[in-house]
């Protein structure tokens, strides 16, 4: 569950298993267009910020696809483990596009790489598993009373205003903070 105005953090794990070589290694994942990018997205490989992944994304500010690349051969040598790259994206919820209580955001992820430098070798992909966010949104409602039964007031009569603040519940809705009445009084 999300609102709107709400970031979300998707976190990419590919394993390398030891003993193995990826070429031109690629992650891909394509913003929902309910999402636009918040912050610049991180690659750690085993924890560790790893220069040679390279990250082009959109602006922060803006939807779009995140696409890493690792060019040439990343080397997992025999003994060392699993490496594991991780990318972290942090996208915010945007209002843009008819985003809406009840809409689905839906991320998936891809890791694809070359077995071999050979020219004309195909690209293996594996596609990540899909995670879904509903949009929940408050509803507030105001009313506004006087206790004037028959509504007519002549000079000098004393009205009590009565003002009720209210949040729906229900599906698809949420809390709703900091909220603040003002009432001016002509």
């Amino acid at each position: 569950r999300a609102t709107i105005g709400e970031t979300i953090t998707y976190t990419i794990t590919a394993t390398i298993p030891e003993g193995t070589s990826v070429v031109d290694a690629r992650i891909v994942d394509a913003l929902d267009g309910d999402l636009v990018l918040h912050a610049s997205p991180a690659v750690l490989v085993n924890g560790a910020p790893d220069a040679a992944w390279i990250v082009t994304a959109p602006a922060v500010g803006s939807g779009g696809t995140i696409q890493v690349d690792r060019a040439g051969t990343h080397v997992n040598t025999a003994g060392s483990g699993p490496d594991l790259v991780t990318v972290v994206i942090v996208a915010r919820v945007s209002s843009a596009g008819g985003t809406v209580a009840g809409s689905a955001i839906s991320n998936t992820s891809s890791f694809s790489w070359l077995p071999d430098a050979s020219i004309g070798t195909s690209r293996v992909t594996v596609n990540g598993n899909t995670v879904t966010a509903t949009v929940v949104e408050p509803a507030i409602t105001l009313t506004k009373n006087e206790n004037d039964a028959d509504d007519i007031v002549v000079p000098n009569d004393t009205l009590t205003y009565t003002l009720v603040v209210a949040a729906g519940s229900g599906a698809n809705r949420s809390s709703a903070n900091d909220v603040q009445v003002v009432d001016t009084i002509p």
